[in-house]
């Protein structure tokens, strides 16, 4: 269970700095 959270969190920020380098700010 926590194992999984850790996981899903990862992946949320992994998306969240693509997404700002995609704007490149």
């Amino acid at each position: 269970m926590a194992d999984n959270l850790v996981n899903h969190i990862e992946s949320a920020v992994i998306r969240f700095f693509a997404v700002c380098k995609s704007r490149s700010w």
